[in-house]
């Protein structure tokens, strides 16, 4: 498989190594020499100024800027160990926007600096982001080291006559004064060309512009668009084991994308009635629709389509409509059940007599929570069950807290998919019990087949 590492930057030489380790080829394209992407996962055509690339995985190394904020440089200190220790030191975070997470190690690390030199340090932010052991330990040694950590609402900052700076801040229930003083402050984090890079790629942007940003750290490569992966490579350059999660991260769920099978909700085109409006395509957040020149009509990629009926909710014409695949060719038609090993799975072991007694067909698959099933789960399941129950626990009896609740949640949204693509809703049914409430089950299991 071939990786397109998008972007400029030195890490690229780490990616090239450690992908190249796991059989992967890459080639690097320029983010400004790239016009524009078509394709999805296992065949992107990327049109560069140089001719055409193509690549089964696209990967955004293209840093981000990085800017001094607003403030007069005058009054920004590079060198505060120079200063007379007299002098306090500020360090501000989240000054014109939040700072973000990976700063605050590095911060925290040179206000730990300065107070072992016997240095005065004020530390202000709105937040202090200290996930993570090593972050948590430095948090811990500054407050130890003399450090004072500042929470602010509103801060303001004017020059001195001896060319300090004098900062001033305040919250909900009280003010700080702190001056004359060296002042050091986070740089601001723009979107730089990753903006125009997200609008070629069409991948999904947050309010302040970046590719995804609000998702780094619970998926940390995943952008809209399947087969499109961003690294936070300034990040990468302070969290060296942020890059080996990130590169692990595009690997396996690469290797995942490409062998698994086309999702079961997929769009359909009506060419008809299409109006080659282009609504979908500026719609479709993961670029799964595709203009036809020739024919004057937009193409589903059912290879890129998430199944997430965006499209099918805007176009003005009625073209489009979710599609689940049926059961393939001599499916059975009997019923599969995902049965928590604390209630169903006990209560389907009671009942295996009966049900063979009654010639009642039963598939059953064990979790050892209810939150284990997903939507997922219980659409591939129909690929090949003509009925799906999800059996868990009763509500307050999950030995998980709220698994139940999640697995109500997952076939609530399960069966609202089917409704919208038209189908029958009443293919997945869902059913609370205990270890002795078999009777229920069973009742559940003649209803879902007779």
């Amino acid at each position: 498989m071939t990786i397109a590492l998008v972007g400029s930057t030195p890490v690229n030489v780490i990616l090239e190594k450690e992908f190249a380790a796991a059989q992967m080829e890459t080639i690097t394209v320029k983010s400004n020499e790239l016009q524009r992407v078509s394709g999805h996962i296992g065949d992107f055509r990327l049109q560069t100024l140089d001719g055409e690339r193509r690549a089964g995985v696209i990967v955004v190394t293209e840093p981000p800027e990085a800017k001094l904020p607003g403030i007069g440089h005058a009054l920004l200190d590079s060198d505060p160990v120079s200063h007379p220790h007299t002098k306090p030191v500020v360090l501000l975070m989240d000054y014109e926007q939040e700072s973000r997470q990976f700063m605050t190690p590095v911060a925290l690390e040179l206000a730990l600096f300065l107070a072992r030199r016997r240095r005065t340090v004020f530390f202000l932010k709105r937040s202090v982001k200290t996930a993570g052991t090593d972050q948590e330990r430095l948090y811990q040694e500054a407050r130890g080291a003399g450090v004072v950590f500042v929470d602010y609402d509103q801060v303001q900052i004017a020059e001195t006559d001896q060319g300090f700076a004098h900062v001033s801040a305040q919250d909900e229930s009280q003010s700080l004064e702190i001056g004359p003083c060296s002042l050091i402050v986070a740089e601001t984090i723009h979107p730089g060309k990753t903006g125009a890079l997200a609008d070629c790629l069409k991948l999904r942007r947050d309010r302040w512009g970046f590719i995804d940003e609000y998702k780094h750290y619970l998926y940390p490569v995943m952008t809209s668009r399947r087969g499109v992966y961003a690294i936070d490579t300034l990040r990468a350059c302070c969290e060296p084991e942020y890059l080996e999660e990130a590169i692990a991260a595009v690997i396996g769920d690469s290797a995942e994308q490409l062998t698994a099978d086309a999702n079961l909700l997929y769009v359909e085109l009506d060419k008809e009635k299409c109006a080659f409006c282009y609504t979908c395509y500026r719609a479709c957040p993961h670029a799964a629709l595709t203009p036809n020149q020739a024919e004057a009509v937009m193409e589903p990629w059912e290879e890129a389509c998430f199944g997430c009926g965006i499209c099918v909710s805007m176009c003005p014409a009625n073209a489009l409509q979710l599609t689940l695949e049926k059961p393939a060719q001599g499916a059975s038609q009997s019923v599969q059940i995902f049965c928590c090993e604390n209630s169903g799975d006990t209560a389907i072991s009671r009942l295996q007599e009966d049900l063979a007694h009654e010639g009642l067909t039963v598939s059953q698959v064990s979790v050892t929570c209810g939150g284990e099933i997903t939507v997922e789960r219980l659409l591939q399941a129909l690929r090949q069950y003509e009925k799906v129950i999800a059996a868990v626990c009763m509500d307050d009896a999950c030995q998980h807290f709220d698994g139940n609740r999640r697995a109500c949640a997952q076939t609530e949204r399960a069966v609202s998919m089917l409704e919208a693509a038209g189908l029958e809703p009443g293919r997945i049914r869902f059913v609370q019990l205990s270890q002795g409430m078999p009777r229920l089950l069973h009742e559940e299991i003649r209803e879902a087949l007779l």
